[in-house]
C-alpha cells in the first residue's frame, strides 16, 4: 500500500498589541482594527506520514463519503481512510467508519452594513461590528472605484480607485463567503472547455479561464448574460442576476458603487460618499455633524504639540511607536518585538455533573482472538484480533542426548488491574509485563439519567495456570479470558548437554511399506497400527525425446476392424466391430455456425400457368410459364377397406307374381370344366382352352446347349455366342508395371498379392526435432500413423479482475470469458470469418502458471475452466498480473 500524506496546518494566532492614541482628547484611529480586518492569518505547513505516526493501516479513495459507512470492511481498529476526492479522513472504530475529529473553527459567512456599522457575521453567528463612520475617517472618501481585476500572483481580487490606491481582497475569503470546495482554481475543470478570451485556444481549468478573462476583462466575448461573474448597469441592481449564483458582483457605472450578490439579496461593499456625506456624533470639541466639517475644525484647534500617544504593553514586550503627520492627517505605526498575550481570564464555574458513564455489563471472549464488550445500555463492542503475532520457527537443532530435567517454567503467578484499562501479569521469576489500554472508547455524554444500578463490579481474578483468567464478577458472575500468553521468545542457546538418560522405552518401528499404486504409501508399524501418506506422486516431468524406433516386431494378431457405421441421426454415430461389439460416440455435432450473408435474389422462376386433374388415372398435370409443363404421379390412395355390411331393412311388400317369360332366372355350374346352366333354359359347356385346342404347347422350358438357349414346345434357340464364337480371348490380361503387385494367371483365373514389407520398400520416419511422430511398419496389419506431438497451448484474452475490495471465495468463469471475446472479435480482417473458433469447456486442460501473492490467495481451478480466489489485500501498483495457460485436450 502507498502511504498517503495528509497536510497538517498549524494555525498560529495573531496576537494584537493594545495600542491607544490620544488626539487632544477628541478622537480615536481604529486604523489598527481595519488593518486586522483586512489582514490574513498566518499559516504554516508540516507533512506527516500517517502510517509512520500509527499502528495502523491507512486506505484511500472514495467508498466512504459520510460517517457510519461500513464498506469497505475487514478493517482493524483505529485504521484510517481518506477520501481522495474531499480529503476528509475517517477511522475504522469495529462497526463504522467515522470522522478522525470535526472542524470547529468559524469561517466568514457574510459582510453587511445597517446603515452605520460594517457588520461581519461568522459561520457560528458571532459578529463583528465596525462603525462607518471609523471607516470613512481613515479612507479618502473623494475617491472613486475605477477597475477590479483578479490578481492571478497574489490571489486577490483588487479594486483599484481613482488616486490608484488598491484594495485587495482575498479569492479565498470571497470563496468562503459562498461556500466553494477546497480546490485550486488548477482542480477545477470546465464542463465544457471554451476560448474565454478570443486566442482560438479553449481554456479548461477555471484558473486559466479566470486569468484570460482578467488580461481580458473589457471583453465578453460570448455576450450570455447566465455565466457572468461580473456585470455592470446604470443605477442600483433590482433583480437578481441572469445565473441567480451568489458571489456575483455588480458594478453601478453611474456611482462607481460595487455590490455582492449572496444568492437573495444584493449588498453594497463600497460606499463613494464624500466627507461631508458622512455623519458624526459632536463629542468634545467637535460641534459638527458630519466628517469634513469635524476635520475642519480639528484643522483649526489642533497643533502638533497637542498629538500625544500612549502605547499599553504586555510585560516583558518592548513596543515602539512613531508619529508622523501634520494638523490634518496623521501615520501611527507600532512594531511588537514579539507575541502578545492577554492576561489569563478567571476560571469559569464548575459544569454540571456528566451522566452516569455507560459501563460494560459483560465481555465475551470469540475464540477468535476478538473480545466483544457489551455496555449498560445494550449496545456492542468487538476489539479486532487481539492475538499477537507467530514466531518465525527456528532451524531444527541436532537432536542431542536426554538431558537432565529442565528448571520450571515461568508461569503467571498474580496479574494486577491497574485501574487504567491495562493490566500486570507478574511471572514466576518476578518479571512483569504490562498490557495496553483494554478499554473501549468514551461514548459521548448522553442526558442527565437516573441513578443506574449498582456496576457489576470484579470481586476476584483466578490464574488457571494456562494462560488465562478467570474474572468473577460482584453479582457471581465469571468470564474466563483467551490464553494472554504472550509469543514465544526467542530461543535460548543450547545448553551443556547433559549425562545420557535411561534408556527409552523400544520404539515403534516401521514394520513394512506398501505401494498402493496411486501416488500414497501405507506404512504398517510394529504394533500393527498403519497410516498412509497423501499423494507423493511429483509433477509430470518435460517429456523426453522421441527415442529410436525399435526392430519391427511380429505380426501381431489381426485387430477388431470397424464393420460398418451408422449415422443415429443426432449427432451420434454406433460403431460396429467385427467380432458383433458396438460403441455409440458422444454427439459429435460442432458449435452452430455464425449464419452466412444472405445470398444475392436468384432469378425469377417459371409460374405455374395452369393445371387438370384425371380423375381416371390420378394424375394431376401443370402447365408453366416455360411451356415444359409438369405431371405427377397416380395421387389416388390405396383402395380403404370394404365397409362392414349394414343392418337388413325392413322387407317390403309382396310384389306381384312373377312372370315365367321375364328374366327372373338363375346362372349355375355344376363345376365341369365350361359348364354353365341357366334355370328354366337349357345347359352348355363352353371351351376354355386356347384357339388351336392344343393344351401341348402353352409352357415350354428354356435350357442352354453349346452357346445357345433353347425353348421347348418348338419355342426356337438363340445364340449367346459373341461374334467370333472364340472364348479364349475373352479375359483380359493384367499386369503389374513397378512390380508393387505380383500377378499370377492360372487358367482364365488370375491372383493378385502385395509383398510383405521387408525393410527394402520406402521407410516412413519423423525427422529428429520435430513435433512429427510415425508409428507403425507400412504393413496392412501395422500401417504408418503420422501424428503431431505438439500441443494446442494458448493464452486466453486479457480480462479485469476486481481487487477494489477483499473478499474470499470470487469466482470467474475462464471459459465463459475466452468465449465472449473469440466469439465476437472487436476487429476482423477482410475475408476472415466473423467468429474465432473455439474449444468446449470439456475440451481444454486449465493451468495458473503465476498470480501475486501478495493480494490473491486460495486459488484454484476446475475442469470446467472455473477459476475461485481470495483477494487479500488491494495491489500496489498497476503490474498485479494472474497468468492463464489453456491446453487443448
Amino acid at each position: 500500500m502507498t502511504n498517503e500524506f495528509l497536510k497538517v496546518e498549524l494555525n498560529i494566532k495573531s496576537m494584537k498589541s493594545q495600542t491607544t492614541t490620544t488626539l487632544s482628547n477628541t478622537i480615536k484611529f481604529t486604523l489598527v482594527l481595519f488593518a486586522l480586518l483586512l489582514s490574513g492569518i498566518s499559516m504554516a505547513q508540516t507533512t506527516v506520514t500517517l502510517e509512520d505516526q500509527c499502528n495502523c493501516e491507512v486506505l484511500q479513495g472514495t467508498d466512504v463519503t459520510a460517517p457510519g459507512g461500513v464498506t469497505p470492511a475487514g478493517a482493524d481498529l483505529g485504521d484510517l481512510y481518506v477520501n481522495t476526492d474531499t480529503g476528509t479522513i475517517y477511522f475504522w472504530d469495529g462497526d463504522s467508519w467515522e470522522y478522525t475529529s470535526i472542524d470547529e473553527n468559524t469561517t466568514n459567512a457574510s459582510l453587511t452594513e445597517d446603515g452605520v456599522n460594517l457588520i461581519l457575521t461568522d459561520s457560528d453567528l458571532n459578529t463583528v461590528s465596525i462603525p462607518l463612520a471609523d471607516i470613512a475617517a481613515v479612507v479618502d472618501t473623494n475617491t472613486t472605484n475605477v477597475t477590479f481585476t483578479v490578481n492571478s500572483t497574489n490571489g486577490t481580487l483588487d479594486i483599484i480607485d481613482s488616486d490608484s490606491n488598491v484594495v485587495a481582497v482575498p479569492l479565498a475569503d470571497i470563496a468562503a463567503l459562498v461556500n466553494t470546495d477546497e480546490q485550486e482554481g488548477t482542480e477545477v475543470l470546465l464542463t465544457n472547455p471554451l476560448d474565454v478570451d478570443g486566442d482560438t485556444v479553449n481554456e479548461t481549468t477555471v484558473e486559466e479561464a479566470i486569468a484570460d478573462l482578467a488580461a481580458n476583462n473589457s471583453l465578453d466575448l460570448d455576450i450570455d448574460p447566465t455565466n457572468e461573474l461580473t456585470t455592470s448597469g446604470a443605477g442600483a441592481p433590482t433583480a437578481a442576476p441572469a445565473n441567480d449564483n451568489p458571489g456575483v458582483t455588480y458594478l453601478d457605472t453611474v456611482t462607481n458603487e460595487l455590490y455582492v450578490y449572496d444568492g437573495a439579496n444584493w449588498t453594497m461593499v463600497t460606499d463613494n460618499q464624500n466627507a461631508s456625506e458622512v455623519e458624526v456624533t459632536p463629542a468634545g470639541n467637535i460641534t459638527t455633524n458630519d466628517v469634513q466639517a469635524a476635520l475642519e475644525e480639528l484643522d483649526g484647534i489642533i497643533t502638533s504639540s497637542e498629538l500625544t500617544t500612549t502605547v499599553v504593553e504586555g510585560d516583558g514586550v518592548d513596543v515602539t511607536s512613531t508619529v508622523v503627520g501634520n494638523n490634518t492627517e496623521y501615520t501611527v505605526a507600532t512594531e511588537i518585538s514579539a507575541d502578545l498575550t492577554g492576561p489569563t481570564g478567571a476560571n469559569g464555574a464548575d459544569g454540571n455533573d456528566g451522566a452516569d458513564g455507560n459501563g460494560i455489563a459483560s465481555t465475551t471472549d470469540n475464540g477468535d482472538g476478538t473480545f466483544t464488550l457489551t455496555y449498560d445500555d445494550g449496545t456492542t463492542f468487538t476489539t479486532s484480533d487481539l492475538t499477537g503475532p507467530q514466531g518465525t520457527p527456528g532451524n531444527n537443532g541436532a537432536d542431542g542426548a536426554d538431558g537432565a530435567d529442565g528448571a520450571d517454567g515461568n508461569g503467571i503467578a498474580s496479574t494486577t488491574d491497574n485501574g487504567n484499562g491495562t493490566f500486570t501479569l507478574t511471572y514466576d521469576d518476578g518479571s512483569t509485563f504490562t498490557t495496553s489500554d483494554l478499554t473501549g472508547p468514551t461514548g459521548a455524554n448522553g442526558a442527565d439519567g437516573n441513578d443506574g444500578a449498582d456496576g457489576n463490579g470484579i470481586a476476584s481474578t483466578t490464574d488457571n495456570g494456562d494462560g488465562t483468567f478467570t474474572l468473577t464478577y460482584d453479582d457471581g458472575t465469571t468470564f474466563t479470558t483467551s490464553d494472554l500468553t504472550g509469543p514465544q521468545g526467542t530461543p535460548g542457546n543450547n545448553g551443556a548437554d547433559g549425562s545420557d538418560g535411561a534408556n527409552g522405552a523400544d520404539g515403534n518401528g516401521i514394520a513394512s511399506t506398501t505401494d498402493n499404486g496411486n501416488g500414497t504409501f501405507t506404512l504398517t508399524y510394529d504394533d500393527g497400527t498403519t497410516f498412509t501418506t497423501s499423494d507423493l506422486t511429483g509433477p509430470q516431468g518435460t517429456p523426453g525425446n522421441n527415442g529410436a524406433d525399435g526392430s519391427d516386431g511380429a505380426n501381431g494378431a489381426d485387430g477388431n476392424g470397424i464393420a460398418s457405421t451408422t449415422d443415429n441421426g443426432n449427432g451420434t454415430f454406433t460403431l460396429t466391430y467385427d467380432d458383433g461389439t458396438t460403441f455409440t460416440t458422444s454427439d459429435l455435432t460442432g458449435p452452430q455456425g455464425t449464419p452466412g450473408n444472405d445470398g444475392a435474389d436468384g432469378a425469377d422462376g417459371d409460374g405455374f400457368t395452369g393445371g387438370n386433374y384425371n380423375a381416371s388415372t390420378g394424375v394431376v398435370t401443370f402447365t408453366s410459364d416455360d411451356g415444359l409443363g409438369f405431371s405427377t404421379g397416380d395421387l389416388r390412395g390405396a383402395d380403404g377397406a370394404d365397409g362392414a355390411d349394414g343392418a337388413d331393412g325392413a322387407p317390403g311388400a309382396t310384389g306381384p307374381a312373377g312372370d315365367p317369360a321375364t328374366d327372373d332366372q338363375t346362372l349355375a355350374t355344376t363345376g365341369a370344366a365350361g359348364q354353365i346352366s341357366i334355370t328354366g333354359g337349357n345347359a352348355i359347356t363352353l371351351n376354355v382352352d386356347d384357339a388351336d385346342s392344343n393344351a401341348s404347347n402353352e409352357l415350354q422350358t428354356i435350357s442352354r446347349s453349346g452357346t445357345n438357349v433353347v425353348l421347348s414346345n418348338g419355342g426356337g434357340t438363340v445364340s449367346i455366342a459373341d461374334n467370333d464364337n472364340n472364348s479364349s480371348n475373352e479375359i483380359q490380361t493384367i499386369t503389374s508395371t513397378d512390380g508393387s503387385v505380383t500377378v499370377t494367371q492360372t487358367d482364365i483365373n488370375y491372383n493378385l498379392s502385395v509383398p510383405t514389407a521387408n525393410g527394402a520398400e520406402t521407410i516412413v520416419e519423423a525427422a529428429p526435432d520435430t513435433d512429427i511422430s510415425v508409428t507403425g511398419t507400412g504393413t496392412s496389419a501395422d500401417p504408418y500413423l503420422i501424428a503431431n506431438t505438439r500441443p494446442d497451448i494458448f493464452y486466453p484474452p486479457s480480462i479485469e479482475v476486481d481487487v477494489a475490495t477483499t473478499g474470499t471465495g470470487r469466482t470467474i468463469d475462464l471459459h465463459a470469458e475466452y468465449l465472449a471475446q473469440y466469439g465476437t472479435p472487436a476487429v476482423v480482417s477482410a475475408g476472415a470469418p466473423t467468429a474465432i473458433p473455439t474449444y468446449a469447456n470439456t475440451e481444454l486442460y486449465y493451468y495458473v502458471t503465476y498470480f501475486d501473492d501478495t493480494v490473491f490467495a486460495n486459488v484454484s481451478v476446475s475442469a470446467t475452466g472455473i477459476m475461485t480466489y481470495d483477494v487479500i489485500a488491494a495491489p500496489t501498483d498497476y503490474n498485479t498480473l494472474i497468468n492463464v495457460v489453456f491446453v487443448a485436450q
